[in-house]
């Protein structure tokens, strides 16, 4: 609510009282007695009278808000700017006949509209009173209701209705039948259990870089939305980071090896839900630091502890348009600095472990920001005789000291540490960008390409060795390399997957996790075994065992999927497409598709089977529920009807356990209710439960 502009809250109060055709355009709103501004709906009272200005041109006298002098109707306004307007005449109408307000007829005429609009709007009140009995709202609960938008709460004890607002459109929703009285001041007690979190699939790859890490406590830290996490490789177990407010972007590890540095987006929470910096321990999970609540304007772009001095600094960037480094003494809580760096993104920063400089890669450039008295100088590396590439996405540094880079027209670079300029230019390392370096024990590298899947390995020289490892293609393009014990490496993808391996010329890579790499939309749990199915944009259909948090198998579909459901008997499932189609899928041939059909042109919101399995309805964007007969198990569909009767398009339906009855939900917040009919009909849609 406190988000909302002034002028917003108080048309939002408005919409739900009077239509306002114009309110676009109204920018002030002044009571007429006191010319006072409204800036809060609390303000608003019944019977005054308001004036609203807006963008209209029209013609002005002044500033309103202030007393105006006395306003002659008859007084013909000069304007050179808009043409002349005609004196203003309040009209009234009595006997068929018009009057103006110059006259004592006038006069009286208007004092009499204004008795009976007076008496007609009282017995208007007093019928709608005797109508509609309503349980009255306690002043406690309504003084918290004016200061919502939503309007108040009220409960109509005789027809069971309870009717609120959302974003100013009236909703009325019945309460459960063995309801027989509701309190609105009642505050029940939040149920015993709570919910904790088992297990998170997948990681963030598909748009971060260099956010994966293996602890010596033989845990892999990366993020996933919001949480982050600490994957056992031994034990296949994980552990969760929970206190960010919303999705994690950046992620970064303190020499000590234990404390992790994570910084998020802007979020939705009052106070902390403003982009910052979470410092944290792995061993406990116990947040120590929270920085930078006020100094992020969009999000914390990348992180990094220094090395030069055991990690008594932190570097972060943000991502908004200047691309703002910030230096922080975070055991203090201390910002050092904040300056501006380019207009250009940032996709990696490290500090040099020899010297207190942050090397940070981006568009078209390496920047290299010398940290003293406070102040950052910025230098830019220098490409030479070297044609500069769209993007340097990766860094890493030499035993020496010297910075190595990789970009995305397959170069790695290595840039001598005293003078900033490529001493060694290795051109067509990868086919496609280079998107992963990392450093070995015995000062080898390894890098890995975003396009051909492959990883190289080269000597502390920078020669190519023999070693070529190339990366499944289910799994996709590398993202990001990290060195783990006994020769092994995980490799972090862009299709969001970490597989695990040891180096060597016939190395076999192991998942050890896999998730969706666009939105996930559609999710169902197998009615018998408990495997779970979901769908998303990225066109996968993937079946999980929560048991083994394995993956069982995929599909790969022509069309984006946003909707999911499984048939009762757990043979089949419908997957619902953002193009209109819904497709059937048998689940006992690891998704192989069956059947499909087209409903409406649009995509297509929900879609559920009957408890019984012998109907399917099928909810579209085009506001409508098609309706299907089902048999031989769910491998057999026969349209039977369609349902209509909401204006926006369906968000949720549900059947009755007796499968005739049909519930559905809507984008405009509308609840609405249908029959099931035995026959090809069409079918529309109640306000109102219908009697069984």
């Amino acid at each position: 609510m406190s988000n909302l502009p002034t002028m917003g809250r108080v048309l939002d109060a408005l919409a739900e009282h009077v239509r306002l055709s114009t309110a676009a355009a109204i920018r002030h709103l002044y009571a007429v007695d006191t010319y006072e501004e409204i800036k809060d709906p609390r303000m608003l009272e019944n019977g005054q009278k308001y004036v609203a200005v807006g963008v209209e041109k029209v013609v002005k006298h002044g500033n309103y808000g202030q007393r105006p002098p006395p306003l002659n109707l008859s007084t013909k306004v000069e304007n050179t700017k808009h043409q002349k307007l005609p004196p203003i005449k309040a009209r009234y109408k009595k006997d068929g006949m018009n009057s103006t307000s110059g006259s004592e007829d006038g006069k009286k005429s208007e004092d009499e509209y204004r008795t009976r609009h007076k008496q007609k709007k009282e017995r208007k009140e007093k019928e709608n009173e005797a109508a509609i009995p309503t349980k009255p709202v306690s002043h406690k609960r309504a003084a918290k209701d004016k200061k919502s938008k939503n309007g108040s709460v009220t409960f109509n004890p005789e027809t069971g209705m309870l009717r609120f607002y959302i974003r100013g459109r009236p909703i009325s929703l019945h309460a459960p039948t063995n309801c027989d009285n509701y309190e609105l001041d009642q505050v029940l007690p939040a149920p015993e259990e709570t919910l904790k979190l088992e297990w998170v699939y997948g990681y963030r790859g598909k748009d971060c870089r260099s956010n994966m890490f293996y602890l010596p406590s033989g845990e892999l830290v990366y993020h996933m939305a919001a949480v982050a996490v600490l994957y056992n490789v031994q034990t296949k177990t994980q552990r969760h980071y929970l206190d960010h407010t919303d999705d994690i972007k950046c992620l970064a590890v303190h020499p000590d090896q234990v404390t992790i540095v994570t910084g998020q987006v802007e979020g939705h929470a009052e106070k902390q839900g403003q982009p910052h910096v979470r410092i944290w321990s792995s061993d406990t999970l116990e947040t120590l630091h929270v920085i930078g609540l006020k100094d992020f304007e969009i999000a914390v772009a990348c992180v990094a502890f220094s090395r030069f001095d055991g990690g008594e600094l932190l570097a972060a960037f943000d991502d908004d348009n200047d691309h703002t480094l910030l230096l922080y003494d975070w055991k203090n809580e201390k910002k050092l600095l904040q300056q501006k760096s380019c207009p250009d993104p940032i996709c990696e920063v490290e500090f040099h472990p020899m010297e207190n400089t942050v090397v940070a890669c981006g568009k078209q450039q390496v920047l290299f920001f010398e940290i003293e008295d406070g102040q950052a100088d910025k230098k830019m590396g220098l490409f030479e005789d070297n044609e500069r590439p769209a993007f340097v996405v990766c860094l890493t540094f030499a035993e020496n000291g010297d910075v190595v880079t990789g970009d995305t027209e397959g170069n790695i670079f290595v840039w001598s540490k005293d003078d900033r300029k490529v001493i060694k230019a290795i051109h067509d390392a990868h086919e496609g960008p280079v998107f992963g370096l990392a450093r070995l024990p015995d000062g080898s590298f390894v890098s890995g390409g975003g396009r051909d899947g492959k990883i190289w390995q080269w000597d502390a020289e920078y020669n190519k060795q023999d070693l070529e490892i190339q990366v499944p293609e289910d799994f996709g393009p590398v993202r990001m390399l990290e060195p783990g014990p006994e020769g092994s490496i995980f490799i972090g993808t862009t299709e969001n997957a970490i597989v695990h391996g040891t180096l060597g010329q016939l190395a076999k890579f192991d998942p050890l996790t896999q998730g969706h790499s666009d939105e996930l939309w559609g999710i169902a749990v197998h009615p018998h075994n408990g495997q779970i199915l979901t769908c998303a944009y990225d066109k996968h259909v993937y079946m999980w065992d929560p048991q083994t948090h394995a993956l069982l198998w995929s599909k790969q579909l022509q069309e984006e999927a946003h909707s999911a459901c499984i048939h009762p008997d757990g043979e089949v499932a419908v997957i619902g497409t953002r193009d209109a189609k819904w497709l059937v899928l048998d689940l006992l041939q690891n998704g192989q598709v069956i059947f499909e059909d087209t409903d409406g042109k649009e995509q297509i919101e929900c879609v559920e089977f009957s408890p019984d399995g012998s109907r399917l309805a099928v909810g579209s964007r085009d506001n409508s529920v098609y309706l299907y007969n089902v048999t031989d198990s769910g491998h057999q569909f026969d349209r039977i009807g369609r349902c209509t009767g909401h204006s926006s398009y369906i968000t949720h339906l549900d059947w009755s356990m007796d499968g005739q009855y049909i519930q559905t939900n809507s984008g405009d917040y509308e609840l609405l209710y249908c029959k099931y009919w035995n026959k090809n009909v069409h079918i529309f849609l109640k306000k109102t439960p219908l009697s069984l």
